[in-house]
C-alpha cells in the first residue's frame, strides 16, 4: 500500500502542523501524514466513487451527489421532456394566443371563441321584437348579449343591454330565440348581437334591424260595462309607447224603451266623472243594440295606464244599459 509523505525543508520530516490536508481529504486506503494524524502516517478515508451515475431526474426534482473521489466519467440524466409532458390537446383545442406543451412539443392554439351565427330580427307585434340565431358547432362558446338602439346599430357597447344569456336550446348547432317587448309601434329598432366566454371574452358581433308594426289591436276585452244610474263601469288599458290615438269599437245595449244617452271616455282615474266624457248618445227601442267606433288621442299618454270608462248621462231616469268593448286599436298614423 502507497504512502504519502510530506517532507520538509533539509532532512527533517514535516509534521501534522505544517499539513492542512486531513485524513478525510486523502482517498481511501492511501497513506499520509495529515493535520489530523499526530505527526503519525495515517489512512484516508475520503471515499472513491469511481463512475458515479444517477439516472430519471425529472423536472423540478435533485440528487444528493455523494462525497468522494469521483473518476470525472459519472453523470446524472434527466427524464426527457416528452416522458414529462404527456398530453392530448391540439393546436384546434387551445385559445388562440396561447401555448402549452405536449409531448415535449411547444404548440401554439389557433382556437378562437365561437360565435353564433345566422342572426335575425322580425317583428312580433307592435312592441316585440324577435331575435333568433343558431348556436355554433363547436366551442368555447357560453352565450350571447345584445345591445338596442333605435339611432343605429350600438356596437358591443352602446345603446341599451337587452339580453344576456345562452337560450333555452344550450346544444351545438340548436336554434334559439329571444322575444323583446315593451317597444313603441312603428319604430325601427337596431341590435348588436354578441358571443361571449365569461371566463375567456367575446367573440363576433352580428347586427341586425327590425321596425315593430304601426298598429296594434286588443280584441276580446274582458268588459261588460253596466251603466245603471250614475256608477259606471271602466276596463284598464295601458297604452303603447308610440301611440298617436287609441279606437275602440263597442257595442251598446238599451233593454227597454226609453231612448236615453250615455257617455265615454279615458282617465287616469277610476272615478267616474273626472274624466273629459265624449257623448254618446243611444236612441232606440227595446234591447237595440248600437254599434260604434270612436277614437281618442293618446299621443302624450306614451306608456301610461288609463282607464277606458261608460256611464250614464242621463240620471234621470232607472234603467240599465251594457257597452261591451270588442276591440281596441291603436295606432302611430
Amino acid at each position: 500500500m502507497s504512502v504519502i509523505c510530506i517532507q520538509g525543508a533539509g532532512s527533517g520530516s514535516a509534521g501534522s502542523d505544517e499539513c492542512t490536508a486531513k485524513l478525510s481529504d486523502i482517498p481511501a486506503g492511501l497513506k499520509a501524514v495529515t493535520a489530523d494524524s499526530n505527526d503519525e502516517i495515517g489512512i484516508g478515508t475520503m471515499p472513491d466513487r469511481g463512475s458515479w451515475n444517477s439516472g430519471d431526474l425529472a423536472a423540478g426534482a435533485s440528487v444528493s451527489i455523494p462525497a468522494g473521489r469521483h473518476s470525472g466519467n459519472g453523470r446524472v440524466t434527466a427524464k426527457s421532456l416528452s416522458a414529462q409532458t404527456s398530453a392530448t390537446a391540439t393546436a384546434a383545442q387551445i385559445r388562440s394566443g396561447y401555448s402549452a406543451w405536449v409531448n415535449g412539443q411547444l404548440i401554439w392554439g389557433t382556437l378562437s371563441i365561437q360565435s353564433a351565427i345566422n342572426f335575425s330580427a322580425a317583428a312580433v307585434s307592435a312592441t316585440q321584437i324577435r331575435i333568433s340565431w343558431q348556436n355554433p358547432s363547436i366551442g368555447p362558446w357560453e352565450g350571447v348579449f345584445i345591445q338596442m338602439s333605435t339611432g343605429g346599430y350600438p356596437g358591443a357597447t352602446g345603446g341599451s343591454r337587452v339580453y344576456t344569456g345562452t337560450g333555452s336550446n344550450t346544444a351545438a348547432k340548436n336554434w334559439n330565440e329571444v322575444i323583446i317587448s315593451g317597444l313603441a309601434l312603428g319604430t325601427t329598432y337596431y341590435f348588436t348581437c354578441t358571443s361571449y366566454v365569461n371566463a375567456l371574452g367575446w367573440g363576433n358581433s352580428y347586427n341586425v334591424s327590425a321596425t315593430t308594426n304601426a298598429t296594434q289591436v286588443i280584441n276580446g276585452l274582458p268588459i261588460m260595462a253596466n251603466g245603471y244610474g250614475n256608477k259606471g263601469a271602466y276596463v284598464q288599458i295601458a297604452i303603447p309607447n308610440g301611440a298617436n290615438y287609441i279606437k275602440f269599437s263597442y257595442t251598446v245595449n238599451i233593454p227597454n224603451s226609453y231612448s236615453k244617452a250615455g257617455s265615454i271616455g279615458l282617465s287616469n282615474t277610476t272615478e267616474v266623472g273626472t274624466y273629459s266624457s265624449v257623448y254618446l248618445s243611444v236612441y232606440g227601442a227595446s234591447n237595440r243594440e248600437y254599434t260604434d267606433n270612436h277614437t281618442f288621442n293618446v299621443s302624450n299618454l306614451n306608456g301610461t295606464t288609463m282607464y277606458f270608462k261608460v256611464a250614464r248621462h242621463d240620471t234621470s231616469y232607472d234603467y240599465d244599459y251594457f257597452i261591451r268593448i270588442n276591440s281596441a286599436y291603436f295606432s302611430n298614423d
